[in-house]
């Protein structure tokens, strides 16, 4: 990302010398930093770079994080959603699903706080059941 963004990067951040961090100072400082909230400052940030148009396709999934499990209990992983520009190939906005949840409720949840109406969006059939919550 660093490198594909690198004139863009030092654009906006201005480093001294034109240099850039390494992947593990990256790293360390995603890691001191509170989720929601850099994924509703990135949304917004994303969505001034990306027009989102009404009939306009997006999708939505949910992924385990490879490299998240934590000794040998696969139950606990970091399980994210994302919304995907299909048009721009950007992804939008990314939301943490709770633990010992799935990625139903954050769909909703996403749909609903983003404002998401006068789009497409596909989603896994995992979304088509009966008991499901209406949005409206």
């Amino acid at each position: 990302m660093i490198k594909a963004n690198k004139d863009e990067l030092i654009e906006v951040f201005q480093p001294k010398k034109n240099k850039l961090p390494s992947f593990q100072t990256v790293r360390r400082m995603l890691m001191a930093i509170d989720f929601k909230e850099f994924s509703i400052k990135f949304y917004n940030w994303a969505s001034t770079r990306v027009e989102i148009n009404e009939n306009e396709w997006f999708s939505m999934d949910g992924k385990a994080i490879r490299g998240t499990i934590e000794g040998t209990n696969y139950n606990e992983f970091t399980n994210i959603v994302s919304l995907f520009s299909s048009e721009n190939k950007k992804v939008l906005y990314t939301g943490k699903v709770e633990d010992k949840s799935n990625e139903i409720p954050m769909v909703q949840k996403m749909i609903k706080e983003l404002g998401l109406s006068g789009i497409n969006i596909t989603i896994d059939t995992l979304h088509c059941q009966k008991k499901l919550p209406r949005l409206s």
